[in-house]
């Protein structure tokens, strides 16, 4: 595990490498010559070096940023991107040439990092001064967290002064409806968010955050049911300490690390506040549907983990009863003559199928009934899953009993279906008189699903 100090250098770095990023975007170039004094103290910290800025005495002096003449040490700090490094160490490299410096003494310090083909002992970086300082002693380590610290009120960790605003992640909260969805819709300036709100069970919760900031607002982050709820909703109306997206956060430096999905984002106290009050309000529309859902499918006092997935326990039974009525379906499929019971669509292979799938006229699926349990223990479980129809909406289709929620499953098989079994079997002549005495001691074993208080 990483030092704690070390941790907070890394993440100060990694925000500092942020708005180093953004300053270059917007064109805000004065943090090339802010980021040479910004680095200076911690390299002679860090390498018990003297090195002085070349550039006090004469600004811009070619080819060295920094120099100990003691050690005859030369270092040349560079905020350029990576794509834009390896011309930048060429450059260089002629021009200290050109003066006469020794190149063998000569090294690099990005604060973005390099191409690793082109990264060698005498290119330095943001992960050499964290080895490095994972050997020295914790006084040296606090000594270099300490100058970090001082820097938080300097314009190198300031945004550029004309913040990125566009008019498009500025929007009103707008919904929009069709049968299956709600398409969700709200942006404060500096985020927005689009998500899409299941109406009907199956249908996933997904959202697309978009941003307002130099380095990302060409990006866009999705995230699915689980990032969302796991993460996004976690903490909701809390401070954003204690918010499920918040990695690390420091009011002090105005700095946020958002963890979304596989996505770490940095920014700012104001753009992580604006997120979080936009998932307070998808969160509050989206269990409103979510309730809306659970009453549709009759699903009030069961155990619902998943919407997007539905599987909810109906009932404990032995599995031996299990199979009889496995072999009671099988024998009524709806293919056969019309009776009460012939509304099964058949399996041959059901014994690996372990469902039931219960139909009127074989175009609907009303619902399915899936057993859940090693095939040789002595007890299993029912679980109740939705069905499909055409031609009418979901909606319609649980009002009018086309498909089957919940509790009418669990009551049918309850009421009508298990004591259908139970007088088929004490009626079989074929059986023999000890089976039917197990099949009567396995009924009375029957036990009701769990329900939520």
């Amino acid at each position: 595990m990483m030092n704690p100090n070390l941790q907070r250098i890394k993440e100060i770095f990694e925000h500092l490498s942020e708005r180093i990023t953004e300053n270059n975007t917007a064109g805000y170039h004065n943090s090339a010559l802010q980021a040479e004094d910004a680095i200076l103290p911690i390299l002679n910290t860090v390498f018990n070096l003297n090195l002085v800025n070349a550039n006090c005495s004469s600004r811009n002096t070619p080819v060295i940023d920094l120099i100990d003449s003691t050690n005859c040490v030369y270092v040349q700090v560079t905020t350029c991107q990576k794509n834009k490094i390896s011309q930048k160490i060429n450059d260089t490299y002629i021009n200290a040439a050109k003066h006469g410096i020794n190149t063998e003494n000569l090294y690099f310090f990005s604060f973005l990092g390099y191409p690793k083909k082109k990264k060698t002992d005498h290119c330095w970086d943001i992960d050499t001064i964290l080895k490095e300082l994972s050997t020295l002693p914790c006084e040296t380590t606090t000594k270099v967290l300490k100058t970090l610290l001082e820097l938080r009120d300097t314009q190198l960790f300031c945004f550029p002064p004309k913040e990125l605003i566009d008019s498009q992640l500025k929007r009103d909260l707008t919904l929009i409806e069709d049968t299956e969805k709600v398409y969700f819709i709200y942006g404060l300036g500096r985020v927005r968010v689009d998500a899409s709100i299941p109406k009907i069970p199956a249908r996933a919760l997904s959202c697309l955050i978009m941003w307002g900031k130099h380095s990302i607002s060409d990006a866009a982050i999705t995230l699915t049911d689980q990032d969302i709820i796991g993460t996004l909703f976690s903490g909701t109306r809390e401070d954003l300490e204690k918010r499920g997206f918040v990695a690390m956060i420091s009011r002090e430096d105005d700095y946020v690390a958002m963890q979304l999905g596989n996505v770490r984002v940095y920014g700012d106290i104001d753009m992580a506040a604006q997120l979080a009050e936009i998932a307070d309000t998808l969160f509050d529309e989206y269990y409103q549907r979510r309730n809306a859902i659970v009453a549709m499918i009759g699903g009030a006092g069961y155990r619902i983990h998943s919407l997007t997935k539905p599987s909810i326990l109906l009932l404990h039974i032995e599995t031996d009863l299990w199979k009889k009525i496995f072999e009671f379906a099988n024998n009524h499929d709806v293919l056969s003559e019309r009776s009460e019971w012939n509304k099964f669509i058949p399996y041959h292979s059901i014994w690996q199928r372990g469902i039931l799938q219960i139909t009127e006229t074989g175009g609907e699926i009303r619902c399915v009934i899936r057993r859940v349990g090693i095939v040789d223990s002595e007890y299993c479980e029912l679980f109740w899953e939705p069905g499909y129809v055409h031609g009418c909406s979901v909606e319609d289709a649980y009002r009018n009993e086309i498909l089957w929620g919940v509790e009418q499953t669990h009551r049918w098989l309850q009421d009508r279906l298990i004591p259908h079994i139970k007088t088929t079997y004490q009626d079989d002549a074929s059986i023999d008189q000890p089976k039917q005495s197990i099949i009567k001691k396995l009924l009375k074993k029957v036990r009701m699903g769990d329900k939520s208080d």
